[in-house]
């Protein structure tokens, strides 16, 4: 007979996610040490980048597999059932650490500034790290994922000084690795003693979102959605003769739930950063300087607070049998609601993380259909990042998920590394071909979101 155990770390890796991140992982370490050794020093730093990005996105999803296996009534009922899942869980979790340990022999690490006994430190922030994104995982709310994005743009801001403390004062360098200690301690004894009184037991993110959400494919129930056409195109008439395309979007988003008020979370986030500034904070000054080097944030904090705002209504992007809306209607509406969120997302951040900031500080030395492009760019990119994932939500095949993945992740890693020193005429010709790529697969998901049914 099978071990409880075995099936349960089994169980891990029966998760399309969890196991598609694991490979990754793997594959990005074995990549990235073969070009360090081999003395491929660019292809390995990129390939680090990438490990370090997979080992985050892996510790978030962590936690939402554990918490989908402790929120449930078999944790309170079934014997022993919550010792089981623990050790399956520190199995797991000790198994990437090890990985990473093994990843690290035989590399030279240590930073040049840093003193060899401090690289403790960094390794025990790393550790601290990786249990608060496991952490937001576990929680899965709105907020508490868009905190932990914005800590982590702290923390990367913050990352050199944090090295600068430890070859300060070295005595704090077994800070990290306590407060680790503990903070596992803390969620294990969570863990085990949570219920459905809990504040955090209904709240689950998954991937796919609509996994366990009850989606079959509209050939099995073909019957059923004849009859809906039938009947609801007189409705659909009715209900649309009266309102304008923005009025049916206000509609769906106060039947559906307007979702947390992200806007609100960001604005603090945003003043946080400006009061340190204003303050002559060194190293967050220098951070807010930097805007040809944040690209990414301008594409990832529109795409997060998006994704966090729409994360429940994705689910069901379905047909709903009482809306008296025809099934490609009520597809275009929300795909272009999510569109245009996005857009207002993006500009926001532009504005005060990007254009703000260059006109403080580089006002004089601005070259303008450069400055112009390299923004127009990071929201071409945002868009195409968005088509995506509406496809890759809506597609059932395992290869296109992680082809799509690999091509954009790809297509990301590029533009990143020349964004900031593109010509006119580049910036021109990406923004085409990411605005022209991003309406294929807004077309392809519209199409597989079409073919979905909600049952």
């Amino acid at each position: 007979m099978r071990s409880p155990f075995l099936k349960i770390v089994q169980l891990y890796w029966q998760n399309m996610g969890f196991r598609l991140l694991f490979l990754a992982l793997v594959a990005s370490a074995a990549v990235s040490k073969i070009a360090y050794h081999v003395g491929f020093l660019v292809y390995a730093e990129e390939f680090f980048n990438l490990m370090f990005v997979v080992m985050l996105w892996l510790a978030f999803h962590l936690g939402i597999v554990i918490k989908r296996q402790f929120a449930q009534y078999q944790s309170s009922v079934f014997p022993r059932y919550r010792l089981y899942h623990l050790a399956g869980m520190a199995c797991v979790y000790l198994t990437v650490i090890g990985l990473l340990v093994l990843w690290g022999q035989g590399m030279v690490l240590d930073l040049p500034w840093l003193p060899h006994q401090s690289m403790a430190g960094v390794w025990g922030s790393c550790l601290l790290a990786s249990l608060i994104v496991i952490g937001v995982g576990y929680f899965s709310t709105g907020r508490v994922v868009l905190y932990g994005y914005c800590l982590l743009l702290v923390l990367s801001a913050f990352g050199a000084q944090i090295t600068d403390i430890y070859r300060e004062l070295p005595f704090l360098v077994s800070v990290p690795f306590v407060v680790w200690i503990a903070g596992l301690g803390i969620f294990v004894w969570r863990l085990s003693k949570l219920n459905e009184e809990s504040f955090e037991y209904h709240y689950l993110l998954s991937w796919p979102p609509r996994a366990g959400s009850g989606w079959q494919s509209r050939s099995s129930r073909s019957q059923q959605e004849c009859s809906k056409k039938n009947a609801g195109s007189a409705g659909e008439r009715k209900y649309f003769r009266r309102t304008n395309f923005l009025s049916r979007i206000r509609h769906w988003k106060t039947a559906d739930g307007e979702g947390p008020k992200l806007i609100w979370s960001m604005a603090w986030a945003v003043l946080a950063i400006y009061v340190l500034a204003f303050f002559e904070i060194s190293w967050m000054s220098d951070w807010l300087k930097n805007v040809y080097g944040n690209f990414l944030i301008f594409v990832v904090t529109p795409l997060v607070l998006v994704t966090v705002s729409y994360y429940r209504r994705l689910i069901f992007w379905g047909y709903d049998v009482v809306r008296p809306v025809g099934r490609s209607r009520y597809m275009k509406d929300h795909i272009v609601s999510v569109c245009l969120d996005a857009l207002w997302y993006w500009a926001l951040t532009v504005l005060v993380l990007g254009v703000v900031p260059s006109l403080v500080f580089y006002a004089d030395a601005l070259v303008w259909p450069q400055f112009l492009g390299f923004f127009i760019l990071s929201g071409s990119l945002l868009f195409l990042t968005l088509a995506v994932v509406v496809f890759m939500v809506a597609s059932e095949s395992a290869v296109s998920f992680i082809v799509n993945a690999g091509l954009l992740s790809g297509i990301v890693a590029v533009l990143f590394g020349v964004s900031a020193e593109m010509t006119v005429e580049s910036y021109i010709l990406c923004c085409w071909a990411c605005l022209a790529s991003g309406l294929i697969f807004i077309k392809r998901g519209y199409h597989a979101w079409c073919e979905k049914e909600y049952v």
